[in-house]
C-alpha cells in the first residue's frame, strides 16, 4: 500500500509536485499519468525516498523479507508487528498488540492399504521420528513401540544406547544390526543477531540443505522452527560452513535452552509416491529397523536352532560407535554377522549405472563389497541360494559406504551385509520401493530361522 498526503515538492522558486494526495490499494493496478513536466518521476524518487517532500508525507506499507525469492522467505516477528500497525492505522484500525502462534501442519500420507500397507507404517513411523546420532532415545522408543510383544519381554539397552533383542539357545550366534541414527547438525557458534553456524554430524553435502527449513531439538521444551541460510553468492559446490536463524538473537535463543552441541535437523514427513515408491529424510537407516520389525513379527523365538541377536545400533553415522561397543562386549562365538544397511544406488536419472547399480524395485540387495568389508565369495552364493529358495526377489552389486558388520571382522567374524536399494542417499528427499523392503525383512526373516 502506497498513501501520498499533500505531497509537496519544491526547487527553489520552481514548484515540481504541488499538494498530492493519492492512495495505491495493494493488488490493483493503479495507472500514474501526467504531460511532461508534471511531477510524475518527482514523485516516484519521493516514494523511493530518493528526495524528501517540501511538505506533506508519503507512507509505503511493505516488508523486506530475509532469502527473497527462495523457499526460505523469513521476516522477523516484530518486522510483522510493525507492518500490522501500520496497515491499521492507515486503515484506522487498532492494531494487533501480538502474533498468534501457528504450528505447521505437515500432512502425512504415507498410508494407504494394500499388500504394502504394514511396511509404510512402520517406515512412516520411524521417518518421522528425529534422533540425530548421538540422540537416538526418541527413535529407540519408536521401535520398542513396534516390536512384538516377546520382543518387547526380552529387549535391553546397553551402555551404548543399543536396543537389543536376543532369542535362541547359547550356540551358532548370529548377529543382525540395524542403525538407529541419522544424520544432521550440531550448534558450534551463535552469533549476537542470533545467527548460528552449524557442524555436520555424520557425512553428507552441506549444499543439500540450504533454503531449505530447519527444526531445533530441545531437550527441555517444543522444537523450534528455522532456516537453513542460503549463500549470498555460489562461487563453490559447496558453502564453506552452514548457517541457520531461528528468528532470535542470541540471548533468546541461549533462554529456550540452545547451546553448543544442540542438534537440528531438516523438517521431513513420510510421503507414498505412485504404487510403491517412497519418500522421506533419514530412510537410511530406518528402511533396515522396519526390516527387522517386519522379521520379528514373524519369527516365533522358541523356532530358533542358535542364538541370534537384533541390535538397532547407535551412532553408526559418526563412525560406527555403537556397533563397536557391541562388539568389545560380545567379541567372541559370533559365527556370521548380517549388518543391514543402505545400498547407495546409481538408479537415478543423472548417474553413471556402471556402478552401484541395483535397480529400484527388483528386490532387497547384497552389498558384496564396499568401502568397508568384502563378502567371501562362499556366503555370497550361501546368502543367493537360502534367498532364492525362499523365492525372495534379491539382488546383489557393489556400492559405497560402511556397515556396522565390520566391527566384528577383527575377531574373526564373517560380515554378510544386506540392503535395500535407495536414491539420493543423505538428502532431504531419499527415495525407495517398498516392496524392496518388505523383501528384506523376508529376507532377515529366513536368514535368523535357516538352520
Amino acid at each position: 500500500m502506497i498513501e501520498a498526503q499533500s505531497l509537496t515538492k519544491r526547487y527553489g522558486d520552481k514548484v515540481a509536485v504541488d499538494d498530492l494526495s493519492f492512495s495505491v490499494e495493494p493488488g490493483k493496478i493503479t495507472g500514474f499519468l501526467g504531460p511532461n513536466g508534471a511531477g510524475k518521476t518527482t514523485t516516484m524518487r519521493l516514494i523511493l525516498g530518493l528526495d524528501r517532500p517540501t511538505k506533506g508525507t508519503v507512507t509505503v506499507i511493505a516488508m523486506r523479507p530475509m532469502n527473497p525469492n527462495s523457499l526460505v522467505e523469513t521476516v522477523k516477528d516484530q518486522d510483522v508487528l510493525a507492518y500490522a500497525a501500520a496497515v491499521a492505522k492507515a486503515a484506522g484500525t487498532a492494531a494487533p498488540k501480538a502474533l498468534a502462534s501457528v504450528a505447521p501442519r505437515i500432512p502425512n500420507d504415507a498410508i494407504r492399504h494394500d499388500s504394502l500397507t504394514e511396511t509404510a507404517e512402520v517406515l512412516a513411523a520411524f521417518t518421522n521420528v528425529y534422533a540425530v546420532s548421538g540422540v537416538e532415545a526418541p527413535m529407540r522408543d519408536a521401535v520398542k513401540k513396534l516390536l512384538p510383544q516377546w520382543a518387547q519381554d526380552v529387549a535391553t539397552v546397553d551402555s551404548a544406547g543399543n536396543l537389543i533383542v536376543a532369542a535362541g539357545p547359547e550356540k551358532d550366534t548370529v548377529v543382525f544390526i540395524a542403525h538407529m541414527d541419522e544424520i544432521g547438525f550440531t550448534v558450534q557458534k551463535i552469533d549476537r543477531d542470533g545467527t548460528i553456524t552449524l557442524a555436520n554430524r555424520g557425512g553428507f553435502f552441506r549444499s543439500l540443505w540450504e533454503g531449505q527449513p530447519a527444526i531445533m531439538h530441545l531437550a527441555k521444551s517444543a522444537p523450534m522452527i528455522g532456516v537453513f541460510l542460503p549463500r549470498k553468492t555460489g562461487a563453490t559446490k559447496q558453502p564453506p560452513d552452514m548457517r541457520a536463524w531461528f528468528g532470535m538473537d542470541s540471548a533468546a535463543l541461549v533462554a529456550r535452552g540452545v547451546a553448543v552441541g544442540t542438534t537440528l535437523t531438516g523438517v521431513k514427513s513420510a510421503s507414498r509416491l505412485a504404487s510403491s515408491r517412497f519418500t522421506a529424510r533419514s530412510i537410511d537407516d530406518r528402511a533396515g529397523c522396519t526390516s527387522f520389525i517386519l522379521a520379528l513379527r514373524h519369527i516365533d523365538p522358541k523356532q530358533l536352532t542358535r542364538k541370534t541377536y537384533f541390535v538397532f545400533s547407535t551412532r553408526e553415522e559418526v563412525g560406527l560407535e555403537g556397533a563397536r561397543a557391541f562388539a568389545h562386549d560380545h567379541p567372541r562365538g559370533v559365527h556370521r554377522v548380517y549388518a543391514v544397511d543402505t545400498f547407495v544406488s546409481s538408479d537415478s536419472p543423472l548417474e553413471n549405472q556402471r556402478f552401484a547399480y541395483a535397480p529400484l524395485g527388483a528386490g532387497a540387495v547384497a552389498r558384496a563389497l564396499d568401502n568397508s568389508s568384502v563378502t567371501p565369495p562362499d556366503e555370497l552364493a550361501r546368502l543367493l541360494k537360502i534367498v532364492r529358495a525362499a523365492n525372495i526377489p534379491f539382488q546383489y552389486g557393489t556400492t559405497n559406504g560402511g556397515n556396522d558388520g565390520s566391527e566384528y571382522v577383527r575377531f574373526g567374524t564373517v560380515d554378510v551385509p544386506v540392503a535395500w536399494p535407495l536414491r539420493y542417499a543423505h538428502s532431504p528427499a531419499e527415495v525407495i520401493d517398498l516392496a524392496d523392503v518388505l523383501a528384506l525383512g523376508n529376507v532377515v526373516a529366513t536368514l535368523a530361522t535357516t538352520p
